[in-house]
């Protein structure tokens, strides 16, 4: 029944007054559905999911070709983390945010219809702001709070993390194919009919390829 619902992982840390801080400004910015702090990882690198574009078949393709670790400043190239807003220290919009911290308006989550049961690891919470994007709420990136982030650690498939994780090895592969799953389901659902059936194809092929590459390495 609260105004708003903090969806949080079990391998964070939260420091003293980050909810009070991110709490107000939610109070002072009525037109934001969703708000993350920096998701830092032990060693202070920034968590990338949390600072998002979607992935459009060109943002996914400068990604994964390796063009964004060349130009990773570049609105043209970096656009799947969005690295052009990377260096600002005040609070600003970005496509995506991670479901690691999710602090969400309840008005805005109920207005979508909250998460996709369609997705059962990865994904969702960019399906999320997808929606809240849609209906025309902001999805707000803050970088001067900070949470410490071990991503990955309770599915053991992130090369920072896999040596502190437990996971099971069935727990790992099942976590590797949710991963590429998660991407075919967002694609069909808000892409493929956007995009020509050629391009489609070559999208879903290679995911299907990336797919056999995360498993044949066991990690992402």
């Amino acid at each position: 029944s609260g105004k708003y619902v903090l969806f949080l992982n079990p391998d964070t840390y939260v420091q003293k007054d980050t909810l009070k801080t991110i709490y107000k400004f939610m109070e002072n910015n009525s037109t934001v559905g969703v708000c993350c702090p920096r998701l830092d990882l032990p060693d202070g690198t920034l968590t990338s999911a949390s600072h998002r574009g979607f992935p459009t078949p060109w943002n996914s393709f400068t990604y994964f070709s390796g063009l964004q670790k060349l130009f990773p400043r570049s609105k043209l190239f970096s656009g799947y983390t969005k690295g052009w807003l990377l260096d600002s220290n005040k609070p600003h919009e970005v496509d995506a945010i991670s479901g690691g911290f999710f602090f969400v308006r309840r008005a805005a989550a109920e207005q979508v219809g909250w998460w996709d049961e369609d997705y059962f690891l990865y994904g969702e919470d960019i399906d999320f702001c997808y929606r809240l994007k849609e209906k025309g709420w902001k999805v707000m990136f803050l970088p001067k709070v900070s949470v410490l982030h071990y991503h990955g650690i309770s599915s053991g498939i992130k090369k920072h993390s896999s040596n502190l994780s437990l996971a099971s090895e069935k727990t790992r592969l099942r976590a590797l194919k949710a991963s590429t799953e998660a991407m075919k389901i967002f694609y069909k659902k808000h892409y493929q009919k956007k995009y020509p059936y050629l391009l489609n194809v070559g999208v879903l092929f290679g995911v299907d390829i990336l797919n056999f590459l995360r498993k044949r390495k066991g990690l992402i």
